[in-house]
């Protein structure tokens, strides 16, 4: 796309949670896993460097994002983490707040439809941005194997096997999503990536997305490489007219 602005890719030594303000805190979550299971906590800072531990540990998956709805907050996360072979779909869910918490029961939001089935893709995470009635989400779909192999493939690898892409998606209200752009990659990923994943915002103007990369492939027994952060930003003008 020609509207976008990559900035030079910086070396990190790996990957974080959402943080952000809401009612004039600073919060955050991570994840831990045990004896095979994925478990989130919610944290909270007062000077956005020291974060203690908010609420008792969930099991919802090990990716999740944030987004501020006036006096609640939307969690979107992915409730079925690592899912094998002849197993459900991943899926991205739902639980909200207005206090970071007491949490709404998962309501399932976006799941894989016959075309993703087809072609062997389930949803990693989902990053959303609000901004007046609207809510993007910019959604990382996992291409696994040709026959539907999951991360415990083994080379070698065909095209887009083993490999993650960022969707458009919008709704309303951030429950009924519409998959937008012709599902098609909408930050393209560069010759030799393979991974993207994102974390948006928008400072109201534009929207800009810190998006990690790798050369890896989703897969166990892939070559492991470091991630790589890249800053793109788009004119949100721009991104209003995909809807």
């Amino acid at each position: 796309m020609k509207y976008w602005d990559m900035k030079d890719p910086q070396a990190v030594t790996g990957g974080a949670e959402s943080v952000f303000q809401f009612k004039g805190e600073i919060y955050a979550s991570n994840h831990t896993w045990e004896n095979g299971k994925c478990f989130q906590k919610t944290l909270k800072s007062t000077n956005g460097k020291n974060f203690l531990p908010l609420s008792n540990k969930m099991e919802l998956g090990e990716d999740g994002s944030f987004t501020v709805v006036g006096d609640e907050v939307y969690w979107f996360i992915r409730p079925s983490a690592y899912t094998a072979q002849g197993k459900p779909n991943r899926v991205i869910g739902l639980k909200r707040s207005t206090d970071m918490i007491a949490w709404t029961a998962t309501q399932t939001v976006l799941i894989p439809d016959a075309q993703d089935i087809a072609e062997n893709k389930d949803f990693y995470e989902m990053s959303v941005i609000k901004t007046g009635n609207d809510f993007f989400g910019f959604l990382m779909v996992y291409q696994k194997g040709n026959s539907g192999q999951d991360a415990e493939q083994i080379p070698p690898y065909t095209a887009n096997e083993q490999t993650v892409s960022i969707q458009l998606c919008h709704s309303l209200d951030g429950i009924t999503w519409r998959r937008l752009n012709n599902r098609k990659d909408f930050i393209t990923r560069p010759a030799g990536i393979h991974q993207q994943y994102c974390s948006s915002f928008t400072d109201g103007n534009n929207v800009k997305f810190l998006v990690s990369e790798s050369p890896a492939r989703h897969a166990r027994d892939s070559v492991k490489d470091i991630f790589k952060m890249v800053i793109y930003s788009i004119p949100l003008a721009e991104l209003l007219k995909f809807k």
